[in-house]
């Protein structure tokens, strides 16, 4: 038996809807500007559930991973395959629906798991011949077991698995990929499932609402993996946990344990603004060469904060002395943060340039609300008439980080895109940013060497 396992393109759609621009073309041509995408493909990442799946698949059958992110789809190449495997998130729905179409009537079989085949079974079954819902880990060798004797279902429903028994993602598919000069984006996991309940989110949909946590010594296995595999094409780890530093103890056990590992990489990963509070956490994040920490902080608009989550509206007021206590440890803040929420009006986007220039934030990714699938936001746009491709399939919307897909409250859509790009471009795409960047990163690598210095 042969399989690929592929991962589909991560799209970022145009925008050509003249329900957002009237025929004028000024803010969609500013959208080809390539420094708008520069924060999104900083975060490109490899699936690492297609990974764990080559690992628990039995020796004899030949696996290829294949990235259409790195490489044009070679559909005949794919057809000769007996199964093509496929995961993705919402914005790869149309890719998903594009390579089915292509295999569909040959010999080879499409099988889709991933966040939004668990989102959208059903119309992601009107695509590929199966399934799968949920963590796939725990149902796919009774898939290969149905595949094999002829009998494969529509549909498997994944549970949620052991942590403790993940197995070791086979990192060497990554190999083939490596380039010289190139450094890869690889990642690990820690943990996963969320408790908060944002409206717009899937996580809790995929994951669960409590938290699981893996052993450190999975965490270790793992990076040790990458390093083995893919050496110095990798330079910076990303932890893949929805909310990393959620837990003080058990974070400074992971980095304790990483750091013990020798291998020398950077790390990156998601986690609150909570971490300003500890100078023994924001310590050892140094040490471990956690350079780089992504924050939601979602909005600056009270009324925002309310609806979205409010722990964090109790934590807006210090934002800017935490964002400073962090910058001070030399730990760079990726900020993350969300337009065209309910409060947001056509100044949300000059206040918020403020805001980022005056705290020193060197990287931050804007995006346009996303009324993903499942979703409690989803639910209330619909019920409240807000949807602009309401009843059309998900590979036909344009979903994208600057795409909006529904009317703003405050605001036109057009506006919503027409002040994302101006504040892309304002801290990304001029001379002017690039030289305050590169200032600011030198600064942090000061700091950062100080408190290296200090714990030598």
């Amino acid at each position: 038996m042969r399989i690929a396992f592929v991962n589909p393109k991560r799209t970022v759609p145009a925008i050509s809807d003249p329900r957002h621009f009237d025929g004028d073309s000024t803010a969609e041509n500013a959208l080809a500007d390539a420094t708008l995408y520069e924060p999104y493909n900083k975060l490109s990442r490899c699936p690492m559930g297609l990974l764990m799946l080559q690992s628990l698949t039995p020796e004899g059958v030949e696996c290829e991973y294949v990235d259409a992110n790195s490489e044009v789809l070679d559909y005949e190449k794919l057809a000769d395959f007996d199964m093509v495997a496929l995961t993705g998130i919402t914005f790869q729905a149309a890719q998903i629906h594009e390579i089915a179409a292509n295999l569909r009537g040959g010999r080879c079989r499409t099988v889709c798991g991933g966040v939004h085949a668990t989102v959208a079974p059903e119309e992601t079954a009107m695509s590929v011949d199966c399934v799968v819902t949920g963590e796939a880990e725990g149902v796919w060798p009774r898939l290969l077991r149905d595949f094999e004797a002829g009998r494969l279902q529509r549909r498997y429903d994944g549970t949620r698995s052991d942590m403790a028994s993940s197995p070791a993602p086979r990192y060497s598919a990554l190999q083939k990929y490596r380039k010289a000069g190139d450094t890869m984006g690889v990642m690990i996991r820690t943990s996963a499932g969320c408790p908060h309940d944002c409206e717009f989110c899937s996580v809790r949909l995929v994951q669960g609402n409590s938290v699981r946590f893996g052993p450190v010594a999975n965490a270790c296995r793992d990076l040790r993996g990458i390093h083995d595999a893919l050496g110095s094409s990798v330079r910076t780890v990303t932890i893949l946990d929805d909310n990393f530093t959620m837990s003080k103890r058990r974070t400074l056990e992971v980095l304790r344990g990483l750091r013990a590992t020798g291998t020398g990489y950077r790390f990156m990963a998601q986690g609150d603004i909570s971490v300003a509070d500890s100078d023994e956490l924001m310590g050892e994040m140094v040490l471990a060469g956690m350079h780089n920490l992504q924050i939601g902080f979602e909005s600056l608009e009270t009324g925002n904060l309310a609806d979205v989550d409010r722990w964090k509206l109790k934590r807006r007021r210090d934002y800017a002395r935490d964002i400073q206590r962090l910058q001070d440890h030399g730990i760079n803040i990726w900020a993350s943060f969300i337009v065209g929420l309910d409060d947001d009006d056509e100044g949300c986007f000059e206040r918020l340039y403020r805001f980022l220039r005056e705290s020193n934030i060197k990287d931050v990714q804007v995006s346009v609300l996303q009324p993903y699938p499942g979703t409690r936001l989803h639910r209330r746009l619909q019920a409240e008439g807000r949807l602009l491709y309401d009843g059309l399939p998900w590979h036909e919307v344009p979903v994208g980080m600057f795409s909006p897909i529904y009317q703003p409250r405050r605001m036109s859509a057009r506006t919503v895109v027409e002040g994302l790009v101006w504040l892309t471009h304002r801290m990304y795409g001029t001379q002017e940013a690039l030289e305050r960047r590169r200032t600011l990163a030198d600064q942090l690598a000061e700091r950062r060497n100080g408190v290296l210095a200090r714990c030598a």
